[in-house]
C-alpha cells in the first residue's frame, strides 16, 4: 500500500500579486497531477491542512475542486489548517470552505480521534488543537501535523521552534508524520521512522524560499516504508514571478541636504541652536530660493509654538 503526501495547497481563485503567469490554471494543474499520481499508485491521499488559502474560499473554488476530491477513489484526508478557520479556530471548521467538502464526503477531516485506512491508523494535529494525540494500539500510526516544524535553524538564536529530528526523537509511536503550514520540503529519518515535510503545492511569495520550491508530492510505500519526492513539470520561478521593483535612489539635492544636516548634528558647539537658526543656516547654504527660505521658517515657527 502506498499513500500519496500533498503538502499546503491553499487553493484560490484569485492570483498572488508577484505572479505574472496563469495562476488559477498552474495551480489546477499541479493539484490534478497529483491526484493522478494517486491514482497510479492506488494510493489514498493525505493532505496537510491550507486546503484552501481562506476559510470562506470562492462558491467557484468550490465548484471547480469539490468534484476533484470527490470522484477520488481511494480517499482524501487532511487536518484543518489555520487557512482553512476563521481566527484559526477549530470550532469554526464547520461553517468553512474546508468544512463544506467534509460535508459533502469530498474530504475526511482528520483530528485525534483516529481515522481507520486499513491497518493505518491516521491523526490530525495542528497548533490550534490542545495536548497531542495518542498513537493506537495494535496500528501502524499516522500523525499528520499542521505546525511549524523546521528541518534547521534559520538563524542562530531561534530556539523556541519545533525542529524535526527533535519532533521525531520525541513523539515515539508514529510511523510517519507528515506535516505542512512550513511551506519548503524535507525528509528526516530515525531507523525506520520518518518526518516528510511534501512542501507546498503552489508558490505564493516572491521569497527566497518560494523561488527554490519545486512543487511536487511525496509518495510513502508502507511495504518498504521509504519516501520518493516527485517534483512536478513547471516554470522556473524566473518566469512566474515579476522582479521586485526598484527603490528609487535618492536626488543629489537631497544627498546634499542631508549631508549639511549631519555636519550641524555632528558640530563641536556646546550650545544648542534654535531649530529655525539651524533651519535658516541649511537652507541658505542649499541654495533654496527666497520664497522656500520663507515658507520653511514660516513652519518651523508654527512647529515652535505647537510644541509650546
Amino acid at each position: 500500500m502506498k499513500f500519496v503526501l500533498i503538502g499546503d495547497a491553499h487553493l484560490r481563485d484569485t492570483a498572488p500579486s508577484r505572479r505574472v503567469d496563469d495562476f488559477v490554471a498552474a495551480q489546477e494543474y499541479k493539484l490534478k497531477t497529483a491526484f493522478s499520481i494517486g491514482l497510479e499508485n492506488e494510493a489514498p491521499i493525505i493532505m496537510t491542512g491550507d486546503v484552501f488559502d481562506s476559510h470562506d474560499a470562492a462558491l467557484g473554488t468550490l465548484v471547480k475542486y469539490l468534484p476533484i476530491f470527490q470522484s477520488y477513489p481511494y480517499g482524501v484526508y487532511s487536518p484543518p489548517g489555520n487557512h482553512d478557520l476563521y481566527g484559526a479556530s477549530l470550532s469554526t471548521v464547520g461553517r468553512s470552505a474546508l468544512g463544506v467538502a467534509v460535508a459533502s464526503n469530498a474530504i475526511t477531516l482528520l483530528s485525534h480521534d483516529p481515522v481507520m485506512v486499513g491497518d493505518f491508523a491516521l491523526f490530525g494535529h495542528s497548533y490550534m488543537h490542545k495536548g497531542k494525540p495518542e498513537p493506537l494500539d495494535g496500528s501502524r500510526n499516522i500523525l499528520v501535523t499542521h505546525e511549524m516544524v523546521l528541518m534547521d535553524k534559520l538563524w542562530k538564536e531561534q530556539e523556541d521552534f519545533l525542529f524535526a529530528d527533535d519532533y521525531l526523537r520525541k513523539s515515539l509511536g508514529w510511523e510517519i508524520i507528515v506535516c505542512g503550514h512550513y511551506h519548503y520540503s524535507f525528509i528526516k529519518e530515525r531507523g525506520s521512522r520518518k518526518i516528510i515535510n511534501p512542501g507546498a503545492l503552489v508558490r505564493i511569495k516572491a521569497s527566497k524560499g518560494d523561488m527554490a520550491l519545486k512543487p511536487g508530492v511525496v509518495v510513502y510505500d508502507t511495504e518498504t516504508k521509504s519516501a520518493k519526492r516527485i517534483s512536478f513539470d513547471v516554470q522556473p520561478s524566473s518566469e512566474v514571478f515579476k522582479p521586485a521593483p526598484k527603490k528609487p535612489k535618492p536626488s543629489e539635492d537631497l544627498i546634499e541636504f542631508a549631508g549639511v544636516l549631519a555636519q550641524q548634528h555632528l558640530s563641536k558647539s556646546t550650545e544648542i541652536p534654535r531649530f529655525d537658526t539651524v533651519l535658516l543656516d541649511v537652507v541658505e547654504k542649499s541654495g533654496c530660493s527666497e520664497d522656500t527660505k520663507k515658507l520653511l521658517l514660516k513652519y518651523s515657527a508654527e512647529l515652535e509654538g505647537d510644541s509650546g
